[in-house]
């Protein structure tokens, strides 16, 4: 038995050594192969791009490492997941905080009050639609007095023009009708007491006069006939008991917004200091229209034209301007006072005209004078006004009288 035994050990020992000579073989032979494997790469090109036997051993050991370590990560990442989504249900996801813009301390009183009364947001809203249609009633209304001032003012202009012509077609009636005889005169009164060489120029001026028979049984109220030198006025004056008939009617007391000259109801002719006659200035220059350009068309240039006549059924007269001027509107202007307490008051008068006037005419005026006003609207806040005095005067008679 120990004989057996000890054949056996011999024989495992003589494997052993067996397989350990055929490891080193392997090992030489594994490695002269890497050599020589080494060398045929170095001298072809071809194959020096491919990996070494030994680059290839490692290659598959890491192949090996990797798959384990895949399995490895495969395992942690799922444990990985299943511990994140416990996190998840534990603390749910926290959104990304937005800064935002602080509100305003108005805009915050806003959102308080809007929030603590929501009905004032609905009255406000009214409020609105209620503003919205008082904004389109009031330019209604606007729209609507915009077309009463057109349409006012279109009747007007037509009312003018039609005013106009029934005035022309009056005035040129007037001359074809009434005789205006120029003469000078038989029984002459000389009433002016200077004698310069302008008023011996308006004293050699014959006189107007006037057959008033027509024309009083057409209008019983034709008091006299005016004319002023270098003007168009060349017309009847007419008197009734108040100053506002004749302003809107003409001669033949037809409705007329032209009106017709007329003497001041105050007035009894030639009695007082101060004689008025008013006139409307129209445009057209007709009635007293054309006094208004006396200070401006070169009508001062010509001496001649500072006369004014006047004819009426009882006596003809040449009166000789001496003031001329704008003034203001006014209820009761000063210059149609007529008649004077002392002949001091009617000279501190008559200075006033003479001081006011917007051109020397160079010419005084006596405390015993008489003096003639013409008056007219110079526009729709002044008046034009012009006075002359008395220079002299012939006393009508008939033929009975002078037999």
């Amino acid at each position: 038995m120990a004989e057996i035994k000890k054949k056996d050990d011999n024989k495992s020992t003589k494997n052993k050594s067996t397989d350990a000579k055929a490891s080193v073989k392997k090992k030489v032979e594994t490695k002269e192969n890497v050599e020589k494997a080494n060398k045929q790469k170095d001298n072809n090109p071809k194959l020096k791009d491919e990996p070494s036997l030994t680059e290839k051993v490692k290659v598959k050991e890491i192949v090996k490492n990797s798959k384990e370590e895949k399995i490895v990560l495969k395992d942690e990442s799922t444990l990985n997941e299943n511990v994140k989504v416990k996190e998840v249900v534990k603390k749910p996801k926290q959104e990304k905080i937005v800064p935002k813009v602080e509100p305003s301390l108005s805009e915050k009183v806003k959102v308080k009050e809007i929030v603590k009364n929501p009905k004032e947001e609905i009255s406000l809203k009214k409020e609105t639609k209620k503003k919205k249609h008082i904004i389109k009633y009031l330019l209604y209304v606007v729209i609507i007095i915009l077309i009463g001032v057109f349409g006012y003012s279109g009747y007007k202009i037509i009312s003018w023009r039609i005013d106009n012509q029934k005035t022309q077609d009056i005035i040129d009636s007037l001359k074809d009708s009434v005789d205006i005889k120029e003469n000078a005169g038989k029984n002459v009164e000389i009433v002016v007491k200077e004698f310069t060489e302008d008023v011996l120029q308006y004293l050699a001026m014959d006189f107007i006069d006037i057959d008033f028979t027509d024309l009083k049984e057409d209008n019983e109220d034709v008091v006299g006939w005016v004319e002023v030198e270098g003007t168009k006025v060349n017309y009847p004056f007419v008197q009734t008991n108040n100053n506002s008939y004749y302003l809107y009617h003409s001669i033949d007391k037809s409705s007329n917004e032209a009106g017709w000259i007329f003497l001041d109801y105050r007035n009894t002719l030639w009695q007082e200091k101060n004689t008025i006659i008013y006139g409307h200035g129209r445009l057209n220059k007709t009635m007293f229209g054309s006094l208004n350009d006396i200070l401006t068309s070169g009508w001062t240039d010509d001496t001649e034209n500072f006369v004014i006549k006047i004819s009426t059924e009882d006596e003809n007269s040449v009166w000789q301007i001496f003031s001329a001027y704008h003034i203001a509107n006014s209820p009761r202007p000063d210059y149609s006072q007529i008649s004077f307490s002392s002949n001091e008051d009617f000279t501190n008068f008559t200075n006033k005209l003479i001081k006011r006037s917007m051109f020397d005419f160079k010419t005084t005026v006596d405390a015993d004078d008489k003096i003639l006003t013409l008056s007219t609207c110079y526009s729709n806040t002044e008046k034009m006004v012009i006075h002359a005095k008395l220079i002299k005067r012939e006393i009508k008679t008939t033929e009975e009288t002078e037999n």
